[in-house]
């Protein structure tokens, strides 16, 4: 999912309660088109050149130990339309394109049983996205990790804590809400927290942190750690 700043206004659009199927032909057309533009853009389809690829300096995912991935992006068109590419530095310097994270997820969600109740967000193109209970970090990658916190509100649709212009988001057709990378993030005190990996499991683990502090394992001997630092969480990759 490209970087969101700006992204704040379309947004808007889809906290509006979604339409019945018979009548929602504008929120589908909307959902379709967004697809068809990440489509282009993420695939890569440019009518002319690519700009230079820059740096944005936000926080961003581990991709090894000690070792935070770095973001970047360009912008090209496609059929006359400004589009861009967002890309995540792996631990060997090599950009990979958040498409990949995107088809990654995309590819989980399909057999993912726990997300099995959680309510319909509304009709976006073939997918019915889903109103996940839980706010979601993109915190690791080379194995991927998504850290959840619960929302106060479970049905909570609302992404404006999210478009402060200072974070760049992984989507996927499955969940409304988009992923914000980034290795520390909002907590509320006691609030319940979770993770899931594509690379581990299609289960939703609890993150036991009564002690305010936690580990999760990662291949080899490999882990993350994850602390509570007043109203935040603060990860570590070791």
């Amino acid at each position: 999912m490209p970087h969101c700043s700006g992204g704040r206004a379309a947004y808007q659009q889809l906290r509006k309660p979604p339409q019945p199927e018979t009548g929602g032909t504008a929120r589908s057309f909307f959902f379709h088109c967004l697809a068809w533009l990440a489509t282009i853009t993420m695939v890569g389809g440019c009518d002319g050149s690519w700009s230079a690829w820059a740096e944005l300096y936000q926080d961003a995912p581990w991709c090894a130990p000690n070792t935070h991935s770095r973001i970047f992006r360009r912008t090209g068109s496609s059929m006359g339309v400004p589009t861009g590419q967002v890309a995540f530095t792996d631990r060997s310097g090599h950009k990979k394109n958040t498409a990949a994270f995107q088809d990654e997820l995309n590819t989980y969600f399909v057999d993912c049983k726990f997300t099995k109740g959680w309510p319909e967000f509304g009709v976006a193109g073939n997918y019915r996205p889903l109103i996940a209970p839980f706010r979601f970090h993109f915190v690791s990658m080379d194995p991927v990790v998504i850290v959840g916190v619960a929302k106060e509100d479970p049905t909570d649709t609302n992404p404006d804590y999210l478009y402060t212009g200072q974070h760049t988001f992984i989507g996927t057709n499955y969940i409304n809400d988009a992923f914000q990378a980034g290795t520390t993030f909002p907590y509320r005190p006691g609030a319940k927290v979770v993770w899931f990996s594509p690379a581990v499991d299609h289960d939703l683990h609890d993150i036991d942190l009564a002690s305010r502090t936690a580990r999760i394992a990662l291949a080899g001997s490999e882990f993350l750690t994850i602390s509570v630092d007043g109203s935040q969480l603060v990860t570590s990759r070791q």
